[in-house]
């Protein structure tokens, strides 16, 4: 949907909303209905619609994505809604309408904004409920991941997970080094455990990949979590480094294949092979212990 429809779709909503607050909090605040509606001054109405549409532009709450909302986004409504109550106690107390009193500026107040906000987050609660049908209805396609690291990258590989854009990736668990986090939940998800249990939780929930979401691990840290993961029966595979992110070359939720320098703990050696060459060429090799893996390496590099 274009952006300035949407706008539009729902500033249209909130005027119908705030107007319906106004007639409801009337009715439930008023013995004589008629007499209120007439005693109304209907230019404070108009301007009380007026100002709960601007109040939700300068809160920026017409341009949200409102399935990734959260603290930022409650806290805009709630300064918008205390300024809207604001104005309508002032209406009450100017106009001197004694007949509704106060209780019809917090009532028309509360409601509106509750409504509206019902309206948002009813998106964010859509998606809850996608993530946890999922969840419910991984079939036998599916592939269980353990995620290591239940800091921001693994908060978002659980949320690209659960919203499809990782294919049949599925998370089951988390792991993570920081004691005050074991316990808790990402999205249903829960932290079950520090790295040394890996190999444990991995054969518990049937786990068919281990993703290590840590972009900012040094490289010991790496190699004592990849010595925990080759414990466990499947495969593992990480995030792209801090370095690579910042520069924009990928992405931080960017799963890959562990890199050589990582498997090493060092950097990958760049070998000169057109040099090597000249010093075997024509020559018979002896290669001790061929039957081996490298040997048998060396063997094959050898013979071209």
């Amino acid at each position: 949907m274009n952006k300035y429809l949407r706008v539009i779709i729902y500033a249209l909503c909130d005027i119908i909303i705030v107007a319906g607050a106004y007639a409801v909090a009337t009715l439930l605040t008023s013995s004589d209905i008629l007499g209120t509606v007439i005693t109304l001054n209907k230019w404070w109405l108009l301007g009380g619609l007026a100002l709960a549409v601007a109040l939700n532009f300068l809160f920026k709450l017409y341009g949200g994505m409102w399935k990734y909302a959260g603290l930022t986004e409650l806290l805009m409504f709630i300064l918008a809604g205390l300024i809207f109550l604001a104005y309508n106690i002032l209406m009450v107390k100017l106009d001197n309408l004694d007949i509704i009193g106060v209780g019809w500026a917090f009532m028309a107040s509360v409601g509106a904004y509750a409504i509206i906000l019902a309206t948002r987050f009813a998106i964010k609660l859509k998606e809850a409920y996608k993530r946890l049908h999922k969840k419910n209805t991984a079939d036998k396609n599916t592939k269980k991941v353990m995620i290591v690291g239940a800091g921001y990258t693994g908060e978002l590989l659980v949320r690209d997970m659960f919203s499809g854009k990782k294919g049949n990736l599925f998370p089951v668990c988390l792991i993570d080094d920081d004691k005050s986090k074991i316990g808790i939940n990402l999205h249903g998800v829960k932290v079950v455990g520090d790295t040394t249990k890996i190999e444990y939780f991995a054969k518990k929930f049937a786990v068919d990949l281990i993703v290590i979401a840590i972009p900012s691990i040094n490289k010991g840290d790496m190699q004592r979590i990849l010595a925990e993961c080759k414990k466990a029966p499947c495969k593992t595979k990480t995030v792209p480094s801090l370095v690579s992110i910042m520069e924009g070359q990928e992405k931080a939720s960017d799963i890959k294949e562990v890199s050589i320098e990582a498997l090493l703990g060092r950097e990958q050696v760049k070998v000169n092979v057109s040099e090597i060459a000249t010093y075997i060429k024509d020559k018979v090799v002896l290669v001790t212990g061929g039957g081996g893996s490298i040997g048998s390496e060396l063997c094959r590099q050898i013979s071209k």
